[in-house]
């Protein structure tokens, strides 16, 4: 929507959409509207409070709120809630006192600098239905604390308030560099505070603090390194913190915020996106505020990386109290493009800075930055997670999706004759993701009997259609976008499985896109840690513990964890595809195993006890075994899979005996993908003789695991 669209829908009406699910655009005087928080008042009405002007860091950025009356179909008119025409006043939070008073609590700053921001706080009452706010006043806490969170009870009656420390440095400008989490305490109801520092948060910030049972309580952090929410404890009632530690879900230094749900799951609402799948930057928050302020960067700490798209905007559920989240669920979507804090030209896509909470009735409330002109309320009906997920486990047979590849190689020719030869109840379950015009030239290369209309997920590229075998960046931009729109499909349950046809690494990483391949993108890609490579053919399957590096960092990362984890791996997707109790054989990393320490001690050190790990847990796992004679034993049947340790001990033996029909299958991932196992042939791209029987292949393998996940 453009800006001007989204100004006609800021009504406050509460319209339905999709699945159960209510949505209502807040009304608001101000062209720009950002860091919405909501909660459940005690008359049953809810209320969300953000912060809007024409742009942050302004000295006209106030507080806002609205409310929702119970039973009504529409918000309140906003009401300013704060003046000061000097400041920004941004970050709102509403908490409740021990006499049960409501007080918003907010920081304003001079411009765009944090590290100079005051805390205060204001008595909030609900006057007719409408929010009334009192006089001002300030927090004893230093300059630059910032707030976010919920405050928390600690369980000796202390007041915690969940901060960050903007810190300053000494003739240079904020930008985030130096910043760190920490937390206020009161043990007078507010009228006085002190400060704890949460060790080792250097760069985590927008503390959330969630209690869980007894005296264990646990926080999130966003991340000024856009890399991954972390996580730390407090076993002690809130007393003291461990040090943040990454959590599974990615982050792109935007805001989340996590409730516990009457179930006892944690609900944590973001974009888990990060620095690693998107290479847009910009140099700073406030970027567009800046001028006539000649002093540098702040220097030292951390990296911040700021201009990461905020999309799109997900619902993430964890049963383990918050050190993985893998159920996962798009709420919102958009290109997420936050370039700019400019929320009238129309180049601001963020959905962003998301706050929620669940209702007596199980429903999810959500309130979040739309574009940054508005802000978007939305109410998902209890269980939405829930039955999404059912709904996504029904949908997955149904639909394959390709992805063209490189659009100079052979990707589109061999995407377009697999299509062609598939019956038509196949061809109705598959899609290609790429761009028409260029899957249209492969279908006169190639002659193949196909009509493509229905069939292709069109995405452009920038001068597209692109020539024949020359490597070129807007190719690997592409490529990486027909792959990145699949995935998010797939998470979706929109396609059940991806197959992907060949990229050029170069191209890719030329276009800003640094991935060592395939896997190291969709790991990425799905905000996960770390992914398997198996290649699979009919006679020999071979898993790896490490890929696309060197060989000497290969064999230090053949770590004892590693092994093991490669190992469990390979078992969990064999039982899959229906091995009752797979037989497993484990490469030696030297010749010959070491022979006893005399070329080499690895195999006893690295190898040895990941075996023995494994073993002990119940897999049919033998090793080392010298991988000189052990390919030969696997593909006469001794062995239903191998580890190997490295790239080529895996990939040479498997392209000797099944070189057209070797699959190639990421594990370790929440979506499934499988791939051809060659490269993009440019010396023979758009000449019709690419072979596409490894496609087949591939494609077959996806079917095969897309039905085996439904069931």
């Amino acid at each position: 929507m453009t800006p001007d669209e989204i100004a006609e829908r800021m009504t406050g009406r509460l319209g339905a959409a999709t699945g159960g699910v209510l949505e209502a655009y807040l009304p608001s005087p101000m062209v720009q509207n950002h860091a919405a928080i909501i909660e459940l008042l005690d008359n049953g009405s809810l209320a969300c409070l953000w912060f809007g002007g024409t742009l942050e860091g302004k000295s006209d950025i106030s507080i806002y709120g609205a409310t929702l009356a119970p039973g009504a179909d529409r918000w309140s008119t906003s009401v300013r809630l704060s003046d000061d025409p000097d400041r920004s006043e941004q970050n709102p939070v509403l908490t409740r006192n021990a006499a049960g008073n409501w007080q918003l609590v907010h920081t304003a700053q001079p411009s765009g600098n944090q590290d100079e921001c005051l805390l205060r706080a204001r008595d909030i009452n609900l006057g007719h239905g409408t929010l009334v706010a009192g006089a001002p006043r300030l927090l004893n806490l230093p300059l630059g604390t910032f707030v976010r969170g919920r405050f928390v009870r600690r369980t000796d009656g202390a007041w915690m308030m969940p901060v960050f420390r903007c810190i300053s440095r000494p003739g240079q400008r904020w930008n985030g560099s130096h910043d760190t989490a920490g937390v206020a305490i009161s043990h007078d109801d507010g009228a006085t505070w002190s400060l704890s520092e949460v060790p080792g948060s250097i760069g985590s910030v927008h503390m959330t603090i969630v209690p869980l049972d007894g005296d264990h309580m646990v926080a999130f952090y966003r991340r000024r390194q856009s890399d991954f929410v972390h996580r730390s404890e407090s076993l002690d009632g809130g007393v003291t913190w461990s040090a943040p530690e990454p959590t599974d879900v990615p982050n792109n230094n935007s805001s989340i915020n996590v409730v516990r749900l009457a179930d006892g799951r944690l609900a944590m609402v973001c974009n888990p996106t990060s620095g690693a799948t998107s290479a847009d930057r910009r140099v700073s928050l406030y970027d567009e505020i800046e001028e006539g302020d000649d002093r540098p960067d702040a220097g030292g700490g951390c990296a911040p990386i700021w201009g990461v798209p905020r999309a799109p905007l997900s619902l993430c559920i964890s049963t383990d109290g918050g050190v993985s989240f893998p159920l996962r669920k798009i709420i919102d979507d958009s290109p997420g493009t936050c370039m700019s804090n400019n929320s009238l030209d129309g180049r601001n896509k963020e959905l962003s800075y998301p706050y929620l909470l669940e209702g007596p009735d199980g429903a999810i409330h959500v309130a979040y930055t739309y574009f940054r002109r508005a802000i978007k309320y939305v109410r998902l009906p209890k269980g939405w997670i829930d039955g999404e997920s059912n709904r996504r486990r029904e949908q997955l047979s149904e639909i394959i999706g390709i992805t063209m590849g490189d659009p100079a190689g052979v990707g589109p020719e061999i995407a377009v004759r697999a299509l062609a030869q598939m019956s038509p109840e196949d061809r109705a379950r598959t899609r290609i993701y790429g761009n028409r015009a260029t899957l249209d030239l492969a279908v006169a290369a190639t002659g193949a009997d196909i009509n493509l209309d229905g069939f292709v997920v069109d995405l452009p590229i920038e001068g597209g259609p692109l020539p024949w075998g020359k490597l070129d960046p807007r190719a690997g931009d592409a490529a990486f976008r027909f792959i990145e729109k699949a995935v998010r499909d797939a998470e979706a349950g929109n396609i059940g499985c991806v197959v992907t046809a060949p990229i050029n690494k170069e191209a890719l990483n030329l276009a800003g896109h640094h991935y060592d391949g395939h896997t190291g993108m969709l790991t990425a890609l799905t905000g996960q840690k770390s992914a398997f490579m198996l290649l699979a053919s009919e006679r020999l399957k071979v898993i790896h513990v490490s890929t696309h590096v060197s060989l000497k960092t290969a064999i230090d990362r053949a770590t004892p964890e590693r092994i093991l984890a490669t190992i469990r791996a390979g078992n969990d997707h064999l039982k899959r595809i229906g091995y009752a109790n797979p037989r497993i054989a484990v490469a030696g990393i030297n010749p010959h195993c070491g022979e006893n320490g005399l070329f080499g001690t690895e195999d006893d050190v690295q190898v040895v006890p990941a075996v023995a790990m494994a073993r002990a847990e119940g897999i049919d796992v033998q090793g080392p075994i010298s991988a000189d004679t052990l390919y030969y034993r696997a593909y006469n049947g001794a062995f239903d899979l191998v580890v190997a340790q490295y790239h080529d001990q895996g990939h040479i033996p498997i392209k000797l005996v099944a070189f057209d029909t070797a699959v190639n299958v990421s594990l370790g991932l929440p979506i499934d993908r499988t791939s051809v196992d060659h490269g993009t042939a440019f010396d023979i791209a758009g000449t019709g003789k690419a072979n596409h029987t490894n496609m087949n292949e591939a494609i077959a393998y996806a079917r095969r695991l897309a039905a085996g996940r439904k069931s």
